[in-house]
């Protein structure tokens, strides 16, 4: 029996999971300020009597992307750079943060993977003990990664974290980014570390011992030791899971898994029963990782996501909040600060602001007098301004960011949550102040309605300009395109009738999915399944337990007087009389690492899957060959 757990950016969800049979399930608030306490809380919802029999612990978590995104807690790290030019390199970084501090050592490998200029280890040597993370990365290192490799010996007996280089977390050329996610993973190492320790110490309180796997973004299962030594490649973790949990709920071969959670909404490709892989990496906040990741598409559009006005229309997200009929229930006083009238073009009516938790950061003037203001009961956001002595609600935003950034204080206003209560399709909350709150937002009957059909061409939008992405990597619906999509939803075809159908099946998952998938399905022109235990989806995705690991190999020619003097498998320090010793070498080479990276994971029950790439070179019959492992945690 497998426990998946998945914090997500609004519900921390649990799962008991038997082979294909969900036994019990647990959902709970993600208490961001410290993730431990929703998955607890989760936890003590599932059948306890269980819990002798579970074996494993899978989770997908939010604090690797989180922290980069927000560039909070990330810890101070040296990284050691070999080969690299200082001048090209900072030129190519606008911004160094401070928390990342360079060493540039010289040595240099060529595109060939041989060694033009030794690696400095008297340099390397002569560094002082260093008493946080450690990042190596070479120039050319995916090519030949002896110097890395060197350098991170000698450089282990230097700090007491682990030692990671560049090669070790991806084999592609682009040195700048590579250097970025190797520092960006050492400074993650201790917050994940953490992290992991503490979920140990919730897992032993309730008497769970049991090994411990985290999903990594390419849909992959690695476990707690790897991540705490790599955990970059735990970003996107939850996307990763929601699209494992689609497909095994759904058990699609080909298909598109739309995720709608509270905070976003996650779009993935399913093809021949496999989450389709980006070959460009990851975009985490503001930084492209190298990093193997899912193809996916995540917009920040959920069932809390604020409605307010914007540029003469209405807008739904990205911004979280919490639905006013939330807060209505657990503080019923604010009933009789609610207003009836919409007063002001710019601002939404009804919007309140609660204190969630003491801020540990030094406040400026305008956030001391709100806070002391809020203690611990919600404020409208026209007391909130009188508060802060500002002359109008809408210049409290940008005033008060900052503090919603931390988490210090949200915001609760009107939601697709509080539009599904009163359309009687959700019961969430208060549904009578849900009535208010829209009532004074507008007078349209239709308006509940018409929430609900934007939140809907905003799914199938996202939908198709995913595909379009992957298919022609543009994802631009304007001008023409974007007014015949646009026509073709609306039905408005007098003169030229345009119909845009999607050819396979669309998964929803997620709590609020069911109230919108079968509507973006009708104007994709395809099918809607939301299969059973849809809402918690990414928890069944981590407990699955389904096991991906990926490989690639690159085959070049070495080059010498225009003529091929021999072949090398990039990465490796090695050389071929032949094309054909190299494939050979190559094919077990890989299956040989793939088994033994996953043997650790699940014994010997492993499948590997062999493809052989064609060649952009028309003097070579084969490229690259692409390795794929699948099992399953028991």
């Amino acid at each position: 029996m497998i426990l998946g757990i998945d914090t997500g950016g609004t519900y921390t969800d649990s799962v008991l999971l038997d082979e294909d049979r969900v036994l019990s399930k647990g959902k709970a608030p993600t208490t961001h300020y410290d993730l431990t306490k929703g998955i607890t809380e989760s936890i003590s919802k599932l059948d306890s009597s269980l819990f002798p029999e579970i074996s494993a612990v899978i989770l997908s978590t939010t604090l690797a992307t989180n922290t980069i995104v927000e560039m909070r807690r990330l810890e101070r790290v040296k990284e050691i750079l070999i080969g690299y030019d200082r001048d090209f390199f900072l030129k190519s970084i606008p911004k160094i943060p401070n928390w990342l501090e360079f060493e540039f050592i010289s040595g240099s490998i060529d595109v060939t993977g041989e060694e033009v200029e030794p690696l400095d280890v008297e340099a390397i040597r002569n560094l002082p003990f260093i008493s946080y993370p450690i990042a190596v990365a070479g120039y050319m290192s995916p090519m030949n990664s002896k110097h890395e490799l060197t350098a991170k010996e000698i450089l282990k007996a230097k700090t007491s974290y682990p030692v990671v280089c560049g090669s070790e977390l991806s084999g592609e050329l682009n040195s700048i980014k590579r250097a970025v996610t190797t520092a960006l993973n050492a400074s993650l190492i201790p917050s994940i570390s953490n992290f992991i320790s503490d979920v140990k110490k919730v897992l032993i309180e309730f008497g769970i011992n049991s090994r411990i796997f985290i999903v990594n973004a390419d849909g992959s299962i690695t476990d707690v030791e790897s991540a705490m030594e790599k955990p970059i490649r735990t970003v996107l973790s939850g996307p990763a899971s929601s699209a494992l949990g689609g497909l095994f709920l759904s058990g699609i071969e080909d298909g598109i898994i739309v995720d709608m959670g509270g905070t976003t909404t996650d779009i993935s490709l399913i093809k021949n029963s496999i989450p389709v892989i980006s070959n460009e990496g990851a975009k985490v906040g503001k930084w492209d990782l190298l990093l193997p990741s899912l193809k996916m598409r995540t917009i920040g559009l959920g069932g809390d996501s604020r409605i307010y006005p914007f540029k003469n229309g209405i807008e739904v997200g990205p911004t979280r909040v919490i639905p006013i009929s939330v807060l209505g229930e657990r503080f019923p006083e604010i009933k009789r600060k609610l207003k009836l009238e919409h007063s002001s073009s710019l601002v939404p009516p009804n919007e309140f602001i609660l204190k969630l938790r003491e801020p540990n950061f030094e406040l400026n003037e305008i956030e001391e007098r709100l806070l002391r203001g809020l203690d611990m009961e919600p404020v409208s956001v026209e007391e909130a301004t009188k508060i802060c002595g500002l002359s109008h609600p809408y210049i409290l935003d940008s005033a008060i960011s900052r503090l919603e950034e931390m988490g210090v204080i949200i915001r609760a206003g009107l939601t697709p949550t509080d539009v599904l209560n009163y359309l009687g399709e959700c019961e969430i909350g208060d549904p009578h102040i849900s009535s208010r709150v829209i009532y004074a937002f507008s007078r349209d009957k239709d308006f509940p309605n018409f929430i609900k059909r934007l939140i809907v061409k905003k799914i199938a939008t996202e939908i198709l300009r995913y595909l379009l992405s992957i298919k022609y990597r543009d994802d631009r619906l304007d001008g023409l395109l974007g007014r015949i999509v646009n026509d073709s939803f609306d039905e408005r075809n007098h003169l030229i009738e345009a119909e845009i159908k999607v050819p396979f099946p669309i998964v929803g998952v997620g709590a609020p999915i069911n109230n919108f998938i079968y509507d973006v399905a009708k104007i994709l022109h395809t099918t809607a399944i939301v299969p059973g235990h849809y809402e918690v989806a990414n928890a069944i995705g981590a407990g699955w337990g389904r096991v991906l690991r990926s490989l690639e190999l690159e085959i070049n020619p070495v080059i010498a007087s225009a003529d091929i003097k021999g072949y090398r498998i990039v990465g490796l320090d090695r050389r071929f009389e032949t094309y054909e010793d190299a494939e050979a070498f190559a094919v077990s080479y890989g299956k040989d690492t793939l088994r033994s990276q996953l043997r650790s994971l699940i014994g010997e029950d492993v499948e590997i899957k062999v493809e052989s790439l064609s060649s952009s070179n028309g003097d070579l019959p084969i490229r690259k060959i692409r390795f794929l492992g699948i099992g399953r945690i028991k």
